[in-house]
């Protein structure tokens, strides 16, 4: 029956919190508040003889008083109730009633946002704490006799002894607990707990929560025979009221509960669907839709893809050509117009100083520069051959050490009296973090200066 109606509460939660979660914008500046909750539940006990399962008529309450701030929740916690065992053994039925109290330290953390996106939040929870308790057996009935238990399972006033056989009369055992065994005793506790939290409404927050009491202690129920700390486990449902500000209520309804207005209707009438279909943006006769080269020039001819013609192949499409016939593999000008011999030599001649300063890096009499591992072994090979055809163009051997200046030595890191691009942008960034005290923006500037005008 209490499963039942427990089920029925949840589920008419989580029916609440669906509409709860509606709200969630508005809470996110909530996010540190205090919170006064209370909890009631049933217990079980783990000791050295005895293991009593959670159940009803074994009852413990508490308040909580905590502070949130975003999941993590701080929380001091006071919990009371009280256990009560009956061993069922013939020859040695013992028995006890703890009662306690224990106050406890402990931190609260949400493992998922509550009211973010789900329903139900669940959590974990780890503290420490002083557990006080004083424990009771029953020995004697109300009349003061003390309880014997014979052979045959019944209980009597006299020990079984052959002289007591007709004397001794059978009593029943009342259950009152007025034999100390612990009094005013105290244990350390540790509480881990796990369990779950859906809210009721913007402040009220409902949970269920399995909570496991480690003790230092060994003689909450008598037996101390195994070295073993008693445990105490709880099942509790309890309510939370979290103190949080007042927000304003017109806000509330302009941004959750008011719906969006529907978008404004399009009218479609005015379209032209067929010309959007059918479209040429460059109008060179190829709609858009099959067009591969769009931008084409006024006037320019096109292919069937919409690409400009070069009928010739000489790199000058046929609308800037003005020699539409030139002859395979011939050299041409801007203009799509065959060069001469002479003309090809011109061009030649003065594109040397160009490539002269590379064939200078891969001399054989020149100190090769960085630049040399990026050049391949058949180009290098090839300017060595244009490099005995032409002496000329081969550089004196000239100590670089006596070419850089000294002030570029802090930028020159690999020591090879060669500034490379990369040096450049490590010393920039050394300058621009204030690593380097004796560089300086000027020496920088020089530096580059120097690379991409005299080096």
């Amino acid at each position: 029956m209490l499963l039942r109606n427990f089920f029925i509460l949840l589920s008419a939660t989580l029916l609440n919190s669906a509409l709860i979660a509606q709200r969630s914008k508005l809470e996110k500046s909530f996010k540190s508040f205090p919170y006064l909750g209370t909890e009631m539940g049933f217990l079980g006990f783990k000791g050295d003889q005895s293991t009593i399962p959670v159940k009803s008529g074994q009852l413990v309450s508490g308040v909580n008083f905590g502070y949130s701030y975003y999941r993590v929740k701080a929380e001091i916690c006071y919990r009371w109730g009280y256990l009560s065992y009956n061993q069922p053994s013939v020859l040695k039925p013992e028995n006890f009633r703890a009662q306690f109290n224990g106050t406890s330290l402990q931190i609260k953390t949400n493992l998922l946002e509550i009211g973010e996106s789900h329903s139900i939040t669940p959590f974990a929870s780890l503290g420490v704490g002083i557990l006080n308790y004083s424990s009771f057996t029953d020995k004697m009935d109300e009349s003061g006799n003390t309880y014997y238990f014979w052979a045959d399972g019944s209980i009597r006033d006299q020990p079984q002894l052959n002289q007591y056989d007709e004397t001794a009369k059978e009593i029943k055992r009342d259950y009152k607990y007025e034999s100390p065994l612990a009094i005013n005793q105290k244990a350390l506790l540790i509480p881990v707990s796990i369990g779950f939290q859906t809210s009721l409404s913007r402040s009220l927050i409902l949970q269920g929560k399995w909570e496991n009491y480690f003790l230092q202690a060994d003689n909450i129920d008598r037996n101390t025979i195994t070295p073993q700390w008693d445990r105490i486990q709880s099942f509790t449902i309890g309510i939370t009221y979290q103190f949080l500000r007042k927000i304003n209520t017109n806000q509330a309804i302009k941004s959750d509960f008011v719906s969006t207005p529907p978008p404004p209707q399009v009218d479609y009438s005015q379209v032209n669907f067929d010309e959007i279909l059918n479209g040429d943006e460059d109008l060179d006769g190829i709609p858009d839709k099959i067009d591969n080269c769009f931008g084409t020039p006024k006037n320019a001819k096109v292919d069937e893809h919409g690409c400009i013609i070069d009928a010739d192949s000489d790199g000058i499409p046929d609308y800037k050509d003005k020699e539409l016939n030139t002859p395979i593999n011939t050299w041409t000008n801007k203009d799509g117009i065959s060069l001469t011999d002479d003309e090809i030599q011109k061009n030649y001649n003065d594109s040397i100083s160009y490539f002269s300063s590379t064939l200078r890096k891969v001399s054989k009499n020149s100190k090769p520069y960085s630049v040399v591992k990026y050049t391949s072994d058949e180009s290098k090979l090839q300017y060595a051959k244009m490099l005995d055809e032409h002496p000329e163009w081969k550089t004196k051997e000239i100590s670089r050490k006596k070419l850089l200046p000294i002030e570029f030595k802090e930028i020159d890191i690999n020591a090879d009296f060669y500034l490379s691009i990369e040096e450049l942008n490590f010393a920039a960034n050394l300058l621009f973090d204030g690593k380097s005290k004796s560089l300086t923006p000027q020496i920088l500037q020089n530096a580059i200066d120097y690379v991409f005008k005299e080096q």
